[in-house]
């Protein structure tokens, strides 16, 4: 009966794309971790030096908005929303080479991050996935540095 009733649960979990959850076996607690957002200040204050930062933006946007020092330049969508996950995953596995490594994600307003930081979580294993919460657009409002790229 407690398998049953477990397994009911977890059904529901799973239909209702709970992205944090726990199971109670016998005391133990098995945790999925889940995408942490990161604020600007807690970026520039604690992580900045110290983390792999993946700006996941196009071009355009690193051209016209600049990027946080540091981050690596890695298009996930291109200007149709299409993506090559294989491709991108290539590029990021030279970046972030273990799914214990914790790393942070960037966009223009932290949507695209969203998705892509679930995919890894979900999809992959990645256990300590942040992404930049507000993207550049709050980055930008908050007056922070970025630097600026030439146009190419």
């Amino acid at each position: 009966m407690y398998i049953v009733r477990l397994v009911a649960k977890l059904n529901l979990f799973y239909h209702l794309n709970i992205s944090f959850f726990y199971v109670n076996f016998h005391e133990k607690r098995v945790l999925m971790p889940e995408l942490i957002d990161l604020e600007p200040q807690e970026l520039k204050k604690s992580f900045i030096d110290n983390i792999v930062m993946i700006d996941v933006r196009r071009r355009t946007e690193w051209e016209y908005t600049g990027v946080i020092k540091s981050s690596h330049l890695l298009t996930f969508f291109d200007e149709k929303g299409n993506h090559d996950v294989i491709a991108w995953l290539k590029e990021f596995h030279k970046l972030v080479t273990s799914k214990e490594q914790p790393f942070v994600l960037i966009c223009a307003h932290a949507n695209r991050t969203r998705t892509i930081g679930n995919y890894l979580i979900e999809n992959l294993g990645y256990k300590h996935v942040y992404h930049l919460k507000g993207g550049m657009a709050l980055w930008d409002d908050l007056n922070e540095e970025v630097e600026m790229l030439r146009n190419q």
